[in-house]
Parts: C-alpha cells; structure tokens; sequence
C-alpha cells in the first residue's frame, strides 16, 4: 500500500466496514443518500450532499480533501437530524477523539 490512493482507498473501507463492540455496522445510514421521493426537504436543507458512495469514487489528492468530504458528510447529517437520533449517536461515536 503505497500510493495516496491506495491509503485513501483503504481509509473508505475500514470506515465502510467498522463495527461496533455489538457487531453492527455503523455506516450504513452514511453509504448512500435519502430518496429524493421520500426526503425531498433533505435536498431543500442540505447544500451539498454527499455520501461514502460519492467519497469512495472521487479521486483525492490528499488525505486533508477526504477528511473535509467527511466532515461535511458528518455535518449534514447533523444538521438534517434531530439532536438525540441515531444518526446523533453514530456521529459521536465515529467522531470520538
């Protein structure tokens, strides 16, 4: 594993794939975007969506741009949902320091 892409790459699948101590996989809500046809008002609140589908495709140039696309990712969902949700409790575990 040399290449920025192959650690990039790499980075993706660790973060598809983790697993909490209960064996779920905590990515899933983050692989794909909401439909439109059942969550039209994410697309009216969310600027710029994006998604690990989108993140794992793009070609990045450093580790710094993925992290940002992930922030943003994490960001939008926090901003979508309610403080106390699922997708609250995913985000702090995920983004624990």
């Amino acid at each position: 594993m040399n290449s920025l892409q192959d650690k990039i790459s790499y980075l993706i699948q660790s973060i598809k794939t983790y697993t909490d101590r209960h064996g779920r996989t905590l990515s899933t809500v983050f692989l794909t975007l909401p439909s439109k046809a059942d969550y039209p008002d994410y697309y009216e609140i969310i600027q710029k969506p994006i998604d690990l589908k989108r993140i794992e495709y793009r070609q990045y140039s450093s580790i710094n741009d993925l992290s940002n696309d992930l922030k943003l990712m994490f960001d939008n969902a926090l901003l979508y949902n309610e403080p106390g949700s699922m997708i609250y409790r995913v985000n702090d575990f995920l983004t624990k320091k």
